[in-house]
């Protein structure tokens, strides 16, 4: 008998089999068919036997998908650490012009991306402190204390001013 069959005349009643209490099955003719105590406890059998091998491949489902949780978690921390590898790298590569904390993102490309938006940046506050320090103008020395040691050696004869220098 196939299992087609078998489950068109035996249909599982909710949780189980029924029990003997319950009313019996009909066939597709109308009529009350009783089934065999040995066909019943071969079909209990081959349930419980499905159920075993069902909760076997549930397990191993489980192992399997902790196993590809596991790998998944791995890969992420491989591939953090490799960006951060890669951005060490390229700072090295590029130090003095970037600005480093704007090197930064979530993949190889978005990393090489940054790092021209960094030199951007870097050339924008370069150019930006040229123009500032070329329109500041500094004296050349100290302009009060030249004054006052030049009317201090002014009277003075050569030997006293080198005597002056001497004596500093």
């Amino acid at each position: 008998m196939e299992w087609d069959d078998l489950w068109r005349a035996r249909r599982p009643w909710k949780q189980g089999w029924r029990d003997e209490a319950e009313p019996a099955l009909e066939d597709g003719g109308g009529v009350a068919v009783e089934p065999e105590p040995d066909e019943l406890a071969t079909l209990r059998a081959r349930v419980s036997e499905l159920e075993v091998r069902l909760a076997e491949r549930e397990a191993a489902l489980a192992e399997q998908a902790q196993a590809v949780t596991t790998a998944l978690e791995r890969a992420a921390g491989l591939e953090r650490q490799s960006l951060d590898h890669l951005r060490r790298a390229l700072l090295a590569e590029h130090r003095g012009e970037v600005v480093a904390e704007l090197v930064e993102g979530e993949s190889p490309q978005a990393l090489l991306a940054s790092v021209e938006r960094a030199r951007a940046a870097w050339n924008a506050a370069v150019e930006a402190a040229r123009r500032q320090l070329a329109q500041q103008q500094a004296p050349a020395g100290n302009v009060a204390r030249e004054q006052q040691a030049a009317l201090a050696l002014e009277g003075l004869s050569p030997l006293a001013k080198i005597a002056h220098g001497l004596q500093r």
